[in-house]
């Protein structure tokens, strides 16, 4: 038994085995965000497993192990930020800026954790700690980082474009079902709606029949 599992002793070596747990770990961000292959989850729970159960029995500090997992939960964090500002259409420029820092931030904790993982046995080097930090933070800030932000929902042409636009009486429709005239992105369109409007009233489309506009008053 003992040859046996002299095998795993490569294996269980800190050095790669904090190789190992790193690697799991971006295989876990990116099963978040490329989900039902099954491939990526597969290998993160394995890669999970070898790595914290090999750096716990080899003497691993629950505090590194925590930095690790702090470090990677902002990565996936901003990401997922990221995603979501990006499905649903808003300026992404003010974000980047504040994921750019906190991308340092997460690898500053990642390269903190290696450094402390293990305390009471030889650790990790601190060149493979240095070296993986800095790859994890290229691998977020120019790659997943730009392909969250790519994944925006496709642009709106033609008629769909005007729906939810806002835009301001210059006309009056003083009964409902008559033309009043709106100036929308710089263009004067035809526009009925089901109220009374007055020049300067503020206006939503919601619709569009042939040449006209359909909106709604904002009160």
């Amino acid at each position: 038994m003992g040859d046996l599992l002299s095998l795993f002793d490569p294996i269980l070596e800190p050095n790669l085995l904090y190789i190992i747990l790193i690697g799991a770990a971006w295989l876990a961000v990116v099963a978040m965000f490329i989900p039902g292959t099954g491939y990526f989850e597969v290998a993160a729970v394995a890669g999970l497993l070898l790595g914290v159960g090999g750096a716990i029995s080899q003497g691993a500090n629950a505090i590194g192990l925590a930095l690790l997992a702090l470090s990677f939960g902002l990565y996936a964090l901003v990401v997922l930020r990221l995603l979501l500002l990006a499905q649903a259409g808003d300026d992404l420029a003010p974000w980047r800026r504040t994921a750019v820092v906190l991308g340092v931030i997460a690898a500053l904790i990642q390269a903190a954790g290696g450094l402390v993982l293990f305390v009471d046995v030889p650790g990790v080097s601190p060149w493979i700690v240095l070296i993986l930090a800095l790859v994890s933070l290229a691998v977020h800030r120019w790659m997943l980082t730009p392909a969250a932000a790519a994944l925006r929902p496709p642009p709106q042409t033609g008629s769909e474009a005007l729906i939810g636009a806002r835009a301001e009486v210059r006309s009056a429709q003083p009964t409902p079902g008559q033309a009043a005239m709106i100036y929308l992105n710089g263009e004067l369109w035809q526009a009925v709606a089901d109220l009374p409007l007055a020049a300067g009233d503020r206006v939503e489309v919601i619709g569009r029949e042939g040449i006209r506009l359909r909106v709604r008053k904002i009160e």
